[in-house]
C-alpha cells in the first residue's frame, strides 16, 4: 500500500512517454515547447505510479482466500491471470492507442494558438475509425464550426472518449449559429475530459486508476515522485488563477515578488482571462540548467542569455515600467529597452501618452539602421487594463 513498485512502474512509464513522442513528436531543450513537452513526460510518471500502485495491489489481493488463508502458488497464478492479461495487454493496448491520440492532439492545439490570429475557427472533423461514436458524428457530419475559444470546446472534443480517432482542423470559415450547435449532455469518458493541450496531462485525474486509487494510493504516489523522479525547473510553476475558458496564470518558483511583480500579475490575468495559458517566468544565470530550460527556446536567438518576463502560449514578453516621475522620453526608454528583452513588449502606460505618440516612437526605432533588435508587438498597460497597439505585419 505504501510503495511502487520501480521495476514495473519503469516499464510502465517507457509506454507512456513512447506514446507521447510518437503523438506529439520529440523535442530538444531548444524547442520553443520544451517545456510542455517535459510537462508531459512528468505527468505521465504521475499517472504511470497511480497505475502500478493499482496493479500491485489488485494482485496483492489474490495472495489469500476467502478464509484468509495464503493460497497455492498455482491458484494464485490462476486467479491473477484474467487481471494481468487485462491489464498489461488489452487495456495498456487501448490507453497507448489512446495516448498517441491526445499527445497528437495536445501537439495540434499548440499549433492552433500559433495560428489563431488568421485562423480563428476549429472545425471538427470526420473520424478515421470503421465504428463512429454516435455523439461524436452530431459534431463533424455538421462540419461544426466554432472559435477556439468558445466554451464548447471546454466540454466537448476529439479524445474525450477511448480510441476516438476525430481530430480538429483551424479555419477562418464562418462559425456555427448558436441555433445549429447539438446540444448533447453525454459526458467525456473518466480520464479523458481535460484538453491535453493545455494541462499537459495525456489522462486526467479523474481516470479510475487516481479517482478511485486504493488506500495509501496518493502518499505512495507522492512519495515515490518526489523521490525518484526529478521535477524539470521549467515545470515548477505554481498556479494563481484558472478561468472557465481554459486561461491560466503561473508563477515560477524562483519569481522575485518585488518591483514590477504586481503589475506582471495583473497583466498576466488580463491575458489570462482570453484564454491563454500565461507564466511569470524567473531572472536566472544563462549558465544555469533552469536557463536552458526555461529559456532554451531562446538559443541561437539575438535574445540568448536574456530572460523575459512573461510567456504567453510559446512567446516571451517584456514588460516595461518607469522610475517617477513619469516624462514623455520614458516611453521612448522603455520600447528601447524592452526590445533589447523581448521583440514583444508591453509597457507601462498609466500616464496616458497618446497611442500616436507611442506609434511614432515605434516607427522611429523600426527606422533606425543601428538599432539592430525588432519589435513585433507592442502592448500598453493602463489602470489595470492590458490592449494591443502594434503588431508588425
Amino acid at each position: 500500500m505504501t510503495e511502487i513498485d520501480r521495476g514495473l512502474f519503469d516499464e510502465t512509464w517507457k509506454v507512456f512517454n513512447q506514446a507521447t513522442d510518437e503523438g506529439y513528436g520529440v523535442r530538444t531543450m531548444y524547442d520553443p515547447d520544451y517545456d510542455f513537452y517535459q510537462q508531459l513526460k512528468y505527468n505521465n510518471a504521475v499517472f504511470s505510479a497511480f497505475r502500478t500502485h493499482r496493479l500491485q495491489n489488485d494482485i496483492a489481493a489474490q495472495l489469500v482466500d476467502e478464509n484468509g488463508k495464503l493460497k497455492s502458488f498455482d491458484r494464485f497464478a490462476e486467479d491473477v491471470a484474467p487481471i494481468t492479461d487485462h491489464n498489461v495487454k488489452h487495456w495498456l493496448r487501448t490507453e497507448y492507442d489512446t495516448a498517441v491520440l491526445r499527445a497528437h492532439q495536445a501537439a495540434d492545439w499548440e499549433q492552433f494558438r500559433r495560428v489563431k490570429d488568421i485562423l480563428p475557427n476549429l472545425r471538427w472533423m470526420p473520424t478515421t475509425s470503421i465504428t463512429p461514436d454516435l455523439v461524436h458524428k452530431q459534431y463533424w457530419s455538421i462540419g461544426l464550426t466554432l472559435p477556439q475559444r468558445h466554451p464548447f470546446w471546454s466540454n466537448h472534443r476529439p479524445g474525450d472518449r477511448w480510441n476516438c480517432k476525430c481530430s480538429l482542423e483551424a479555419t477562418d470559415d464562418p462559425a456555427t449559429g448558436k441555433e445549429l450547435i447539438p446540444h448533447e449532455e453525454d459526458r467525456p469518458d473518466p480520464g479523458l475530459d481535460n484538453n491535453p493541450g493545455i494541462d499537459g496531462k495525456v489522462f486526467s485525474d479523474t481516470h479510475p486508476y487516481i479517482k478511485d486509487a486504493g488506500k495509501g494510493a496518493k502518499k505512495a504516489v507522492e512519495n515515490f515522485i518526489s523521490e525518484n523522479i526529478e521535477k524539470p525547473l521549467s515545470l515548477q510553476y505554481v498556479s494563481y488563477k484558472k478561468y472557465k475558458n481554459g486561461g491560466e496564470v503561473l508563477i515560477h518558483e524562483l519569481v522575485e515578488k518585488k518591483d514590477d511583480y504586481k503589475s506582471l500579475l495583473t497583466v498576466a490575468n488580463q491575458l489570462a482571462k482570453e484564454g491563454n495559458i500565461v507564466k511569470l517566468t524567473p531572472s536566472v544565470h544563462f549558465k544555469s540548467e533552469a536557463y536552458k530550460e526555461i529559456y532554451g527556446s531562446l538559443t541561437g536567438t539575438i535574445y540568448e542569455r536574456k530572460c523575459p518576463d512573461l510567456k504567453v502560449g510559446d512567446l516571451f514578453y517584456e514588460f516595461e515600467s518607469f522610475v517617477p516621475p513619469f516624462k514623455k522620453r520614458k516611453i521612448s526608454n522603455m520600447i528601447s529597452h524592452g526590445a533589447k528583452q523581448s521583440s514583444r513588449i508591453i509597457i507601462n502606460n498609466n500616464k496616458g501618452a497618446s497611442d500616436r505618440y507611442i506609434r511614432r516612437n515605434i516607427y522611429e526605432r523600426l527606422a533606425d539602421k543601428n538599432f539592430k533588435y525588432d519589435i513585433e508587438e507592442v502592448w500598453v498597460y493602463e489602470k489595470g487594463k492590458v490592449r494591443q497597439l502594434f503588431k508588425k505585419q
